[in-house]
C-alpha cells in the first residue's frame, strides 16, 4: 500500500476538511473502497447513477485528447479527492501522474486503492507552496469551486506548467457576471438545508468574464435548455475550460 506524500502542514485545513466531508457523508458521496475501486462506473440504482455517468463521458472525451497530443505526460489533478480520476490518467502512455488535495480523509482512500500504480503517486499540499517539478498538464475536475480567487490560482498554476503546458478546468460551473451573486445565494440555502451552513465559506463562484480576462479557451459550452434536469442527462452543464501557458 503506499502512503500520502505531505508538503504542507495539514492544520490550516482542518476545519475545511471537517465541514467538506461531513457534506459529502449528508450527500451520500463517501464511497467505500471497493466502489472508489470501479468509478466512474457505479450501478444504475446508485443515487447518482446519472452524475457518474456524465463524469464518465467527461473523462472519456478527456483522455482522448491527451490520447490525440501523445509523447509522455506529467499530470498534476489538484483537488484529486479519493483518486479516482487520477488513477484513469495514470492509464494513459508515459504518464506520471500526481494527485493532490488538502483532504486527508479521501486521500489516504486514494492511497489505500490506487497506491500500487509505479507512475500515481498522492500528495497532500497546498497548492500556492513550493512544488518540486513542473507538469505538462494541471487538471482540477469538480475543483476548482474550492478556490476563492480564480485569477490567483491561474497565475500560481502557470508557474507549474511546462512552455507547452496546459490548465483543464473540469465540472465546475461558471456564470456570467450578473448571475455569480444569485448563484452563490443558492449555494447558500443548499447548505443551509443539509445542515451545514460553514461549507458555503469555502465554496466560490466565477464568472466566464473571469476566465475571459485569463486566456480561457471554452473548449465545449453547454447548449441553452428550458429544462436543467434534461440537460444534465443528456449532456455536460459544464464548461471545459483550456488555458494555454503560452498560446500558440
Amino acid at each position: 500500500m503506499s502512503t500520502v506524500w505531505y508538503t504542507s502542514d495539514p492544520e490550516p485545513f482542518r476545519e475545511k476538511e471537517v465541514a467538506y466531508i461531513e457534506t459529502r457523508r449528508k450527500e451520500g458521496r463517501l464511497l467505500s473502497d471497493e466502489e472508489v475501486a470501479l468509478l466512474p462506473k457505479v450501478g444504475r440504482r446508485h443515487p447518482h447513477a446519472k452524475e457518474w455517468q456524465l463524469r464518465k463521458k467527461n473523462l472519456t472525451a478527456f483522455l482522448g485528447y491527451w490520447r490525440d497530443r501523445g509523447g509522455p505526460l506529467r499530470i498534476l489533478d489538484l483537488g484529486c479527492g479519493n483518486g479516482w480520476m487520477s488513477h484513469q490518467l495514470s492509464t494513459l502512455a508515459h504518464s506520471q501522474v500526481t494527485g493532490m488535495d488538502v483532504n486527508q480523509t479521501e486521500l489516504d482512500q486514494a492511497a489505500r486503492i490506487f497506491g500500487g500504480a509505479t507512475n500515481l503517486r498522492f500528495v497532500y499540499g497546498d497548492i500556492f507552496q513550493s512544488l518540486e517539478m513542473t507538469y505538462d498538464c494541471i487538471v482540477l475536475a469538480a475543483a476548482a469551486q474550492y478556490f476563492e480567487d480564480i485569477a490567483q490560482l491561474v497565475n500560481r498554476l502557470k508557474d507549474l506548467l511546462d512552455p507547452m503546458g496546459e490548465i483543464h478546468i473540469l465540472e465546475t460551473m461558471f456564470y456570467e457576471t450578473q448571475d455569480v451573486e444569485a448563484a452563490a445565494e443558492r449555494s447558500r440555502h443548499y447548505y443551509q438545508s443539509v445542515g451545514q451552513e460553514s461549507m458555503a465559506r469555502y465554496y466560490f463562484h466565477h464568472s466566464l468574464q473571469q476566465l475571459a480576462s485569463l486566456g480561457a479557451d471554452i473548449l465545449y459550452e453547454p447548449n441553452p435548455s428550458p429544462n436543467p434536469w434534461q440537460r444534465l442527462t443528456l449532456r455536460s452543464p459544464f464548461h471545459w475550460v483550456r488555458i494555454q501557458k503560452n498560446p500558440a
